[in-house]
């Protein structure tokens, strides 16, 4: 699952010109820091026309941020309860702010040309800082997937 996740991100930024990349989570529940973890480790190793942005549990307040950006691309990168293996990765619908726990923010759809939410699996929440072993190598390969 993790090697199609490369190749599904590669598919999913085809034609991007500017893109947005949020990483969502708590750094204090373990493996909910997962979408932060990647990001952080893209810093230094995207091109001038990706905007990281390190959320953590608050994305919608980056609004104002990713419509300045005016980007064709928006990908959310969060843990999220996916029925799959820990650490597997899969691309999910976004969906409004507040939808019952789903991955989103509210982006109006108007506003970017793709939106996307990578998630990635998560077997528990638990308070301890730090990330599982396991996601490791889940973080490496969204990291290759990613222009």
């Amino acid at each position: 699952m993790l090697e199609s996740i490369e190749k599904e991100l590669r598919e999913w930024f085809v034609g991007s010109q500017k893109i947005v990349i949020a990483g969502i989570g708590n750094p204090i529940r373990q493996d909910d820091y997962v979408g932060l973890k990647i990001v952080e480790g893209l810093h230094g190793n995207v091109s001038k026309n990706v905007l990281l942005l390190e959320c953590e549990t608050v994305p919608e307040s980056y609004l104002s941020d990713i419509e300045e950006f005016k980007p064709t691309h928006v990908l959310l990168i969060d843990a999220a309860f996916l029925g799959l293996k820990p650490a597997e990765a899969s691309l999910v619908e976004v969906h409004p702010a507040g939808a019952g726990g789903a991955i989103g923010i509210g982006l109006d759809s108007q506003r970017a040309a793709q939106q996307g939410a990578l998630g990635i699996a998560q077997p528990q929440v638990t308070l301890v800082a730090g990330i599982g072993f396991q996601y490791q190598r889940a973080i490496f390969r969204v990291k290759t997937g990613i222009p």
